[in-house]
């Protein structure tokens, strides 16, 4: 029988893994927002391919950097709720 928590803790994981894994690449890309922002507003320009290339740059160079750890994060979250479903289904 399924005890009444396993949803919510796997959810749970789901949720902070997810976080966990978005926060580096929209980290990237408002802080190069707001860098690309000031910078138009002191030159004036307001092409919108002034502000997409280097935030597209960025967010690429930041999957390249961290993509190990992302993977790793990722693989480890999947581990870790393959050896909990034997936990999940338990013998009446």
């Amino acid at each position: 029988m399924i005890h009444d928590g396993w949803m919510l803790s796997a959810v749970t994981q789901a949720a902070h893994t997810g976080v966990l894994m978005a926060l580096p690449l929209l980290g990237a890309a408002l802080v190069a927002g707001v860098v690309i922002g000031f910078v138009q507003v002191a030159t004036q320009l307001s092409d919108m391919s002034v502000g997409f290339v280097p935030k597209a740059f960025l967010i690429v160079l930041v999957l390249f950097i961290g993509g190990p750890w992302l993977v790793s994060l990722y693989t480890h979250y999947m581990a870790r709720l393959y050896m909990e479903i034997p936990h999940w289904v338990q013998h009446r």
